[in-house]
């Protein structure tokens, strides 16, 4: 379980009476809707069903703490490369890999330093939130990803409808301040189809908060 608490955040002066009550009654259920898909548990068991799908030469962009790699079917995968602008030594821990070859990359997503058409998997969980340019990125990771090749993902999204997407627009200015680069309220599966990708397989969870999938590179 993961433990959230929230700290008073100013407010343009913009904002009714009626914006601020709106805030105070959504602000708690946005909360337990946004973390409850990152409890072990959940988060988990969406990384086991999708990172075992995967095979040959596979990039992982965002790599983080390293928390996909106890779900790689390491006996289907030649080639691993993990990347992330920064490694940390978490990620670079021994782990039982059957003969896979590891791969350490310090590089940004919107500039990679491989060949084209080289991978036959690239795997991101959590990521597209936080880039500077997704349509960059993207680009990107279809020109290194083979023809047939898929993106296999996990990430959190703009809800479809209702209050909770008004209230994740309205939150998101705030959760940057104290969160960096990441947005609450990114439509990262329309990006996915704008940069040619062919979604399957599409999952969502946390009250439309979260989506796990697998998008394909036709050409």
């Amino acid at each position: 379980m993961f433990n959230c608490r929230l700290y008073p955040v100013p407010l343009p002066p913009i904002y009714t009476h009626e914006y601020l009550h709106l805030i105070m009654r959504w602000t708690e259920r946005l909360f337990d809707a946004f973390m409850y898909p990152l409890e072990a548990v959940s988060l988990n068991r969406r990384r086991r069903e999708r990172m075992r799908t995967v095979s040959g030469r596979v990039l992982e962009i965002g790599a983080g703490t390293g928390a996909n790699l106890p779900h790689y079917d390491f006996s289907k995968i030649d080639q691993l490369h993990l990347s992330d602008l920064t490694l940390t030594r978490s990620v670079q821990v021994s782990v039982p890999t059957n003969g896979t070859e590891l791969f350490y990359h310090e590089v940004d997503v919107q500039d990679l330093p491989f060949y084209d058409a080289i991978f036959d998997h690239i795997v991101f969980t959590l990521v597209f939130c936080s880039v500077p340019d997704p349509a960059r990125g993207l680009a990107e990771l279809r020109r290194v990803l083979k023809p047939g090749g898929s993106l296999v993902f996990i990430e959190h999204v703009r809800p479809d409808t209702g209050v909770l997407r008004q209230a994740v627009d309205v939150l998101n200015p705030a959760w940057r301040s104290f969160n960096g680069e990441c947005n609450l309220n990114r439509d990262t599966l329309e990006s996915i189809r704008n940069a040619g990708f062919t979604l399957e397989q599409v999952r969502h969870g946390g009250r439309g908060l979260f989506v796990d999938g697998v998008a394909r590179r036709e050409k």
